[in-house]
Parts: structure tokens; sequence; C-alpha cells
């Protein structure tokens, strides 16, 4: 047991975070994301958070991490696609992505809201491999 005293509630309000783009919407995607929890904001433990945003058809296109992720599907429904095999997302289901495995998404019809999570503490550190089309 330790005699520190816990650590302070973060609490994250949904206007309290921006929509962002990607820098490159012709090799990256349209998917746009909101970083939920990182230590730019407060505290993280070692844990990033953000939630992917797909309108219709948006698609994030294929890349890898140098970190394992996390990847709920909250609603909506799309396509996880590792190499040649198409992976059927819908709301409910959790994906495991292991550092290194090359993976994009693409929105069904109904649009498609990703929770993912990465170990570390800012987004900013998680270093995305973009594979070449």
């Amino acid at each position: 047991m330790t005699d520190q005293a816990p650590a302070a509630l973060v609490h994250v309000r949904a206007g309290d975070t921006d929509l962002q783009s990607r820098d490159d919407k012709d090799t990256q995607g349209t998917a746009r994301f909101r970083v939920l929890i990182d230590a730019d904001g407060g505290p993280s433990s070692k844990l990033v958070q953000g939630l992917s945003v797909f309108e219709a058809a948006d698609t994030e296109a294929a890349h890898s991490h140098d970190r394992p992720e996390t990847a709920y599907v909250v609603s909506g429904g799309g396509t996880l696609t590792v190499g040649d095999e198409e992976n059927e997302a819908e709301a409910g289901d959790v994906f495991f992505i292991p550092p290194g495995l090359v993976h994009g998404w693409r929105a069904g019809e109904e649009g498609l809201h990703v929770l993912f999570s990465f170990p570390g503490d800012r987004m900013a550190e998680v270093a995305y491999d973009w594979a070449e089309a």
C-alpha cells in the first residue's frame, strides 16, 4: 500500500475536445478524430484514448503503430482491413491490434465511431507509419 494520495479525477465533456483531421487526406484518409485522454489535457497514467469519427464511406488509410492499440466500435459499422482480410466491424466489437500490424478502416453507410486506446502519455508520441498505396 502506498502513502500517496489518489490522482485527481479527469472529466472530459463532449465539447471539451476538438474534432481533428489528418494532415494529408489523400494518403491518410478522410476520418476525423478527437483525443480524449492524454497528458496534455490532464493526468493520463500511461493511457491515450480517443474517438475516431467516420461519416458514411470515410476511410483511414492503411497504417501501423509502434505500440499496441485497442479499438472498440461504439456505433455504426464498417470494415477493418488487415492485409487482404476484411473484418466486418459493428457496434460492440473490440479489436486488439498488435504493434506493427498494418490495418485500415472504412465506414459503412451509417458511419462508424471507434474508441481507440494506446499505452503512453501523449497522442503525439504514438508513431503512425502510413503504408504506401
